[in-house]
């Protein structure tokens, strides 16, 4: 069988092939291996095993799309000189996902009670886990600039609340390569 494995990591997919039995890693390479999908840029990175029955497959790709994983009959053989079937799956497709989240920051209105409100705008949703108070930068010549609150209902537009205790400007950016999708 050959299944995908979770999420993408740092863009690549990720795929366990399992053999009912130890084969002839002689007999196994990347070449045997069918990769398709819509993505583009598909290279295989790596192929490896501990074991002879159940491998690890890494695929990297230059954009966005889906890959897929097959192995056809007869490619492959266990010591005794078996070859095996055609590989089945119940999920050999993974969505990978290269481009970067945009990012706007807009002041939403004036200063209410010494506070600054912006909407932060992402092209996707993200990973909220990927952003906090943190990844700001808060600036301007107001002093005391606190973070209030930066909250979301969707992942792609937040709110960000800035305290200030002095008068002033403030204005709020997000660094690149902060955040996640």
């Amino acid at each position: 069988t050959i299944e995908q494995v979770g999420d993408p990591v740092n863009g690549n997919a990720f795929f366990t092939i399992e053999f009912s039995e130890a084969i002839d890693p002689g007999t196994f390479a990347t070449g045997d291996l069918t990769i398709g999908g819509s993505a583009s840029g598909k290279t295989i990175e790596d192929l490896s095993t501990s074991d002879n029955i159940t491998w690890t497959l890494e695929v990297s790709t230059t954009g966005d799309g889906t890959v897929t994983a097959s192995l056809a009959a007869s490619l492959t053989a266990d010591p005794s000189g078996n070859t095996s079937a055609a590989s089945t799956s119940a999920d050999n497709t993974v969505t990978v996902d290269k481009t970067v989240p945009s990012v706007t920051v807009e002041e939403v209105t004036d200063p209410t009670n010494g506070n600054a409100f912006f909407t932060i705008e992402f092209s996707e949703a993200i990973d909220p886990l990927s952003f906090d108070n943190s990844d700001l930068t808060i600036g301007g010549t107001a002093a005391g600039k606190t973070i209030e609150d930066l909250s979301t209902s969707d992942n792609i537009t937040w709110t960000l609340e800035v305290s200030t205790t002095g008068d002033g400007t403030v204005t709020a950016s997000i660094a690149a390569n902060r955040v996640q999708d």
